[in-house]
């Protein structure tokens, strides 16, 4: 898949099942980030300057560096699509688990800055909830969070490149996509929700957006 980090450098990232790949397409340089679970477990994305990625898990968000360190990490309700209500200290407690072997997932993607982490997660509750976070990205700290009111099954967030705000589209099934446009506002984290519309990305400007009817996303 491709990324394009700040200040416009053009990065190619490829996510196995033991490792996420970054090129960066202009100095053919090559990072490395050991995972800290297999690619069908969850999406990941990569920072700005390219330091650290974040494993967005069926369990855990995690920051890790390219000698696979863990620079922190934030646990979260179970995404697996049966009803599991654990609260998983590590992939391994659900790895071999046949029920978790299919599982819904969230998100995570870093501000324009690099300074946060914008993470879309499940609730540690005895129901479906599920809420979208705000991560310092240097130690892993929660500043902030609210309730999506949304059932995902899957979510694709749409960083803005100027400011504190980001686009995260949430797939329920059923042709329902609802977006959800976040402000960040350093002290609390709102969002406007926009039902019928996916957001698909945002143009270099941060003015326009480029949106698709659900019906047609497929």
């Amino acid at each position: 898949m491709g990324d394009r980090a700040a200040g416009g450098r053009r990065r190619i990232v490829q996510r196995a099942d033991t490792e996420l790949a970054v090129l960066d397409a202009e100095s053919g340089d090559v990072l490395r980030f050991p995972a800290p679970w297999p690619r069908a477990f969850g999406t990941a994305t990569v920072s700005p300057g390219g330091d650290l990625a974040v494993f967005a898990g069926v369990h855990a968000v995690r920051a890790v560096d390219t000698s696979g360190a863990t620079r922190w990490e934030v646990r979260h309700g179970c995404w697996s699509d049966v009803e599991c209500y654990e609260a998983h200290e590590s992939f391994a407690e659900h790895a071999q688990d046949e029920d978790h072997a299919r599982t819904d997932s969230g998100s995570a993607a870093f501000s324009a800055d690099g300074k946060l982490v914008w993470s879309h997660v499940r609730r540690p509750v005895r129901a479906a909830e599920e809420e979208w976070l705000v991560i310092d990205a240097a130690d892993g700290r929660v500043p902030g969070r609210a309730a999506t009111d949304t059932v995902g099954s899957g979510s694709f967030p749409r960083p803005h490149p100027y400011g504190p705000y980001m686009g995260l589209s949430v797939g329920e099934g059923d042709g329902d996509s609802p977006s959800l446009w976040g402000h960040w506002d350093g002290t609390r984290l709102t969002f406007e929700r926009v039902d019928g519309v996916l957001i698909q990305d945002v143009s270099p400007s941060g003015h326009h957006f480029l949106c698709t009817d659900p019906a047609r996303s497929g």
